[in-house]
């Protein structure tokens, strides 16, 4: 029977942890015979990754090719032996040196048990995966085997940056945009606030002024995903991915008619707005409304309407007011049980690439009051 390990988190079977959290691993090893190591060791590792291919033009035909870009930044390299010339924390040089010692430790047929915990840093960069990079965690319990080979076995967890729409007042405040087409042909879009979290109804209001000689066939509204991947920090050298994560359509609107529409997007499980924490891989989005004019005779375009949303892990709350002293409101420790999230793994559609890395978000999807079907008449912007 051959060694076998297991890897499990404590109270997580789902193994979603946030940054800045206290994480718990318990550990089961199982030896058949006795082995000869250098050392057994758990590690928590935590990196970017970011890779995309653009054709350099040079003007020759020769002198024309594909060129490869890489980006990579590291999270999280948290090592702590068990078995060893050292027992407990090591830092990543002596992690290094001890992977190449010739000491040996005789373990003994029998089964082990080892206990890890740790509080993650607070600055880690939730899980994604996109087309071009991924921002990956695993936890990886290795025994050190001198002959023949290390024994490695790893498990993918997934960390969610929180993000708490709360702590920004103004995000409470609703989007009012317009489109700026110079013809008689006008899209005006209201949003009741200005950030949304996973599991909960964008209610976008659409007010169409269509004055022109042209009717609008229909209008498309699209909640998209930028990612902007970079080779580093500093790097002027970088690619931009949109994605159209969700998109519906409604009626059009005659010529010389205006008409008010209420849509409702669903927010899918997908990572937080986070343009800072990640050097290598950065996530924005954005509303699209188009509206297809029904000519084929027209010279003019489709007018189009685009305007930045935030998308947070915490969505904002009802009751939230405003402190004058730290300017945001506190709240209990202990969440109501309607404000308690299920957590879903996105899919392919939203991103994913891989099937073993499929990362969960919280989903939040009780009522709230700000809903534009309890708070506004179906009528004017």
């Amino acid at each position: 029977m051959p060694t076998t390990c297991e890897i499990e988190f404590e109270n997580n079977p789902l193994k979603v942890v946030y940054a800045g959290q206290l994480l718990r691993v318990a550990l089961r090893l199982n030896l058949t015979k006795q082995k000869k190591v250098r050392g057994v060791y758990f590690q928590l590792y935590g990196s970017a990754c970011a890779s995309w291919t653009e054709y350099e033009w040079f003007g020759g035909l020769h002198s024309n090719r594909w060129k490869i870009y890489n980006g990579n930044e590291e999270y999280l390299n948290k090592v702590s032996y068990f078995v060893g010339p050292v027992v407990g924390d090591v830092s990543r040089k002596a992690a290094r040196i001890l992977r190449k010692s010739t000491r040996k430790f005789k373990l003994a047929p029998g089964a082990y048990k080892y206990n890890f915990e740790c509080t993650l840093p607070p600055d880690l960069a939730t899980s994604i995966e996109a087309k071009h990079g991924h921002i990956r965690y695993f936890a990886r319990f290795v025994v050190d085997i001198i002959y023949p080979c290390r024994k490695i076995y790893e498990v993918p967890f997934f960390v969610i940056r929180p993000f708490d729409l709360n702590l920004n007042p103004i995000l409470r405040s609703p989007i009012i945009a317009e489109s700026t087409e110079k013809y008689p042909m006008k899209i005006v879009v209201r949003t009741p606030v200005r950030a949304f979290a996973p599991g909960q109804m964008i209610n976008v209001e659409i007010y169409v002024n269509n004055q022109s000689k042209q009717s609008i066939a229909e209008l498309s509204i699209e909640l998209i995903r930028g990612i902007t991947y970079c080779q580093s920090k500093n790097s002027n050298i970088r690619k931009l991915e949109r994605i159209s994560i969700v998109r519906t359509k409604t009626q059009g609107c005659e010529k010389y008619q205006d008409r008010t529409f209420l849509v409702d997007i669903p927010v899918p499980p997908i990572p937080p707005t986070d343009f800072s924490t990640s050097n290598i891989v950065k996530v924005r989005y954005c509303m699209r409304i188009v509206g297809f004019i029904d000519s084929m005779l027209c010279h003019h375009e489709d007018p189009t309407l685009e305007f930045p949303i935030t998308i947070g892990t915490y969505p904002i709350r009802d009751d939230m007011k405003i402190n004058n002293n730290d300017l945001y409101s506190k709240w209990d420790d202990e969440l109501e049980i309607n404000d308690q999230p299920t957590y879903e793994e996105t899919l392919e559609a939203y991103g994913a690439t891989d099937d073993n890395f499929r990362p969960k978000y919280p989903m939040f999807k009780h009522a709230t009051s700000y809903s534009y079907r309890n708070t506004i008449e179906s009528t004017i912007l």
